[in-house]
């Protein structure tokens, strides 16, 4: 999966440039099929996070689509929290 590129500066993640954390996040996300809360029966679509990054998610109406969803989520999360000098997941 292609990692989109930004204007922001890229910002080394315990030694792997940002692209490269990105995809080390994804490898380690996990994607689930998300149901109604009102009608269990009824398929919502996808829901993807990635354990240590709390408030980084996707969704979407494939796997694929939330996954994607959740690179260009990571790629706006992350540099404000190695800004901040919050600790990020090691992969």
């Amino acid at each position: 999966m292609a990692v989109s590129s930004s204007n922001l500066p890229d910002v080394k993640t315990d030694g792997l440039s940002r692209g490269s954390w990105i995809l080390a996040a994804l490898a380690s996300s996990t994607t689930e099929a998300v149901n109604s809360d009102e009608d269990p029966e009824h398929f919502e679509g996808w829901w993807t996070e990635v354990p240590g990054c709390q408030g980084a998610w996707g969704f979407g109406d494939t796997p694929d689509q939330s996954r994607q969803m959740l690179s260009e989520t990571l790629e706006d999360w992350v540099v404000p929290e190695v800004d901040a000098g919050r600790s990020i997941p090691v992969f």
